[in-house]
C-alpha cells in the first residue's frame, strides 16, 4: 500500500495515512517531492497558512476537482514554487535597498511589478510592511490591485470603493446620486439624470472628426485637437456651465455656412467637479476663431489654478517616421531645453506628464525598433510628456490647464512648431536657441504669433523682423501653400 507522505493528511488527519486515496493524492510525486513541496509552501506562505494551502489542494485532487496533476498545476507545481522562492529572495534584496535609501517610489515599483505580484501572500501584511518602513500611509486600489500612497486614492460609490489615480480616470461624477461611478456601470447613466450635455468618458470620439480649415491648402496638412480639463465651482451647475460653453463654441460655421461640431463636453474621473472639453481636429485658424470665446473671463470655472486640470494637445501621427518621433522625444526631454518646456507648460514634470532622461538609456528606442508598431512602443508609460499610444495622434501631455485664450493658443502653436522643428532639423540641432530661431523665421511667423508673444513676455529673447510684413504675420497659409 502506498503512503500519503503529507504530514497530517487533509482527509483523515492521520500523519501515516494508508487509505487508498493516497494513490491519487500523490500521483506524479515521490516521497522527496512531497517533502520538498511542503517545505516550499512554508517558504512561500505564512507558516500557519502553509498546511491549509496544501490540504486544500489535496482535497480538491482527491475529489476530482483538479483537472491536472499537481506537477502541472500553477498553484502547486514544484517548478512554480521554486521560481516563486527565487523571486522572493530577489525581491527581498531590492526592497531592502529601497528601504535603506528611503525610496518609497522604488519600493512601490517593485511590489507593483507584474513579476513580483505573484509572491504577495497577504495584502494586509504588505500594507503593514510599507506603513512600517516608510513615513506614509499606503493602500490598495480595489480595481487594479496596485499599492499606492493613500493620497493618490479617490473615493467612489459614496466611499464604498477606493481606486488609484489611473483607474479613477474611468469614473465620472453622477449628479443624481451625488457620487463617482464607473463609466461602464449600467446602473448609472448620464442620460437618466438630464445631463446629456456632458457625455460619458471618451464618448466624444465618435461624434467628432475633421473640420475644414485653411490649413487644408498646405503642402503638409497637419492638424490638431485638444482636451481641456475644467473644474466648476461647487455653487454652480456643471451642466449649465458646459452648455454655456458649447452654445458659444460647440459648432463651427465656415464661409459657406456649413456647420461642423467643434467640441463636446464629457466626464473625466480625474476631476473633482468638472468636465473635459474635447475638440475635433483642424488647423490653427479654426482653433483661433472658436477659442476666442476665452478672451473674456468665465465666472465659476477654473483650470490653471487647480491641482487636477491639464491641457492635452493631439497632433497628427500620419507619416511620422521613427526618426522624426525620436527627435521629438529627445527635444522634449532634453535637460537643456527644460526652461523652455516648463515655461510653455506652466508646470514641471509629474506622474501625469513625466519628463525623463532619455539619453541615459536608449533601451526604449531599441525596444521600439524590434516592434511591429515602433511608434506605439516608444513610451511604455502613456503618462510621459509625449504619448505615442494613440492610433492616429501624438499626445502632448505636458501643459497645465488654462482658460486664458493666449495661453491655449501658445500651447497649440508650440505643439505645431515642435512637430515641424524636429522634422526639419538634425539631432545635434535640437536645442532651445535653434527652436526660437525656427519659430521666428518669416515662413513660420503666422503660425507662432501667440507663442512668440508668450515667450517674449517671459523674458525669452525673441528677434523681430526689421520690417514686419503684415502679409506674412496674418496669412495662415504662409509660404507652405501648394
Amino acid at each position: 500500500m502506498e503512503y500519503c507522505f503529507i504530514p497530517m493528511c487533509g482527509l483523515c488527519n492521520h500523519s501515516s495515512c494508508t487509505i487508498d486515496h493516497s494513490i491519487n493524492l500523490t500521483k506524479g510525486f515521490n516521497t522527496m517531492n512531497l517533502i520538498q513541496l511542503l517545505k516550499l509552501y512554508k517558504d512561500n506562505y505564512r507558516v500557519d497558512h502553509a498546511k491549509d494551502q496544501l490540504r486544500e489542494r489535496i482535497r480538491d485532487n482527491s475529489k476530482g476537482n483538479s483537472k491536472t496533476h499537481w506537477r502541472d498545476s500553477y498553484f502547486i507545481s514544484i517548478d512554480s514554487l521554486l521560481i516563486r522562492k527565487g523571486l522572493r529572495k530577489q525581491f527581498g534584496i531590492l526592497f531592502s535597498q529601497a528601504v535603506k535609501d528611503n525610496d518609497s517610489n522604488r519600493a512601490l515599483e517593485l511590489i507593483n511589478d507584474y513579476e513580483y505580484r505573484m509572491i504577495r501572500s497577504s495584502m494586509n501584511d504588505v500594507i503593514d510592511l510599507f506603513n512600517t518602513k516608510f513615513s506614509y500611509e499606503f493602500g490598495i486600489c480595489e480595481d487594479c490591485g496596485r499599492i499606492e500612497i493613500d493620497s493618490n486614492f479617490h473615493s467612489a460609490y459614496d466611499g464604498d470603493r477606493s481606486v488609484c489615480d489611473s483607474c479613477f480616470e474611468e469614473y465620472y461624477y453622477h449628479d443624481r446620486s451625488g457620487q463617482y461611478v464607473h463609466q461602464d456601470d449600467e446602473n448609472y447613466s448620464s442620460d437618466d439624470d438630464d445631463e446629456s450635455i456632458i457625455g460619458e468618458y471618451h464618448s466624444s470620439a465618435e461624434n467628432l472628426g475633421k473640420i475644414p480649415s485653411l490649413f487644408d491648402k498646405r503642402k503638409s496638412q497637419i492638424f490638431l485637437g485638444l482636451e481641456l480639463e475644467i473644474e466648476v465651482n461647487e455653487d454652480y451647475s456643471r451642466s449649465d456651465k458646459a452648455e454655456n460653453i458649447l452654445s458659444n463654441i460647440g459648432v463651427y460655421t465656415d464661409n459657406k455656412n456649413d456647420r461642423y461640431t467643434y467640441c463636446l463636453a464629457e466626464d473625466d474621473g480625474s476631476l473633482n467637479y468638472g468636465f473635459e472639453l474635447v475638440t475635433g481636429y483642424t488647423g490653427l485658424d479654426v482653433h483661433e476663431k472658436q477659442l476666442a470665446y476665452f478672451k473674456k473671463p468665465i465666472r465659476g470655472l477654473r483650470s490653471h489654478d487647480t491641482s487636477t486640470c491639464g491641457l492635452h494637445i493631439h497632433i497628427d501621427k500620419r507619416n511620422v517616421t521613427l526618426n522624426h518621433a525620436t527627435k521629438m522625444i529627445l527635444f522634449m526631454n532634453d535637460s537643456g531645453n527644460q526652461k523652455l518646456i516648463k515655461t510653455i507648460a506652466r508646470r514641471s514634470s509629474n506622474r501625469f506628464c513625466k519628463v525623463l532622461n532619455k539619453k541615459a538609456d536608449y533601451s526604449w528606442l531599441k525596444s521600439a525598433k524590434r516592434s511591429s508598431d515602433p511608434l506605439r512602443q516608444l513610451n511604455e508609460d502613456r503618462y510621459e510628456c509625449l504619448n505615442f499610444h494613440n492610433d492616429n495622434t501624438i499626445e502632448f501631455r505636458l501643459f497645465k490647464g488654462t482658460l486664458k485664450f493666449e495661453s491655449i493658443m501658445s500651447c497649440l502653436e508650440f505643439t505645431y512648431a515642435t512637430w515641424f522643428f524636429c522634422k526639419d532639423n538634425g539631432y545635434q540641432d535640437l536645442n532651445t536657441d535653434n527652436f526660437i530661431q525656427f519659430i521666428c523665421k518669416p515662413e513660420n511667423r503666422s503660425d507662432t504669433k501667440y507663442l512668440r508673444a508668450y515667450l517674449k513676455s517671459h523674458l525669452f529673447d525673441i528677434p523681430e523682423l526689421d520690417k514686419p510684413n503684415p502679409r506674412i504675420e496674418n496669412n495662415p497659409v504662409s509660404n507652405q501653400e501648394i
